[in-house]
């Protein structure tokens, strides 16, 4: 992207293309972009990478899944699913080696889901 600048404020719009159509632009709003600003210029802060990675099984599902998560935190993992029109449909919190034994989806209808998982800044 031309001008972009690490940790730099951008505004956004967003429209979403269902069935090949596009629906109105939704309002601005700003995001920042991932980085961080070089502190004098020539060096960037060092930054100490974390494993994080999840894993749904099984994909697709029929009855429920569940997720495996590789990690280097020990911090707890909050899980949030989500339905493809945005909806909120369950959130539950886990210690970092519990998040295995969940088993999701048992009461969801047929469909596509998104599971948003956080843990720390992950």
């Amino acid at each position: 992207m031309p001008g972009y600048i690490p940790g730099g404020k951008y505004m956004v719009r967003v429209a979403v293309r269902t069935t090949g159509y596009h629906s109105p632009f939704g309002e601005a709003c700003f995001v920042y972009a991932p980085g961080v600003l070089r502190q004098d210029g020539t060096q960037q802060p060092e930054v100490i990478a974390q494993r994080f990675d999840a894993t749904v099984f099984p994909n697709p599902y029929t009855e429920s899944f569940s997720l495996d998560l590789d990690s280097t935190s020990e911090e707890a993992v909050q899980v949030r699913v989500y339905d493809m029109i945005g909806k909120l449909l369950e959130e539950r919190s886990f210690g970092a080696s519990r998040i295995e034994l969940a088993q999701f989806g048992e009461k969801y209808p047929s469909g596509v889901y998104n599971i948003v998982l956080t843990q720390g800044s992950n």
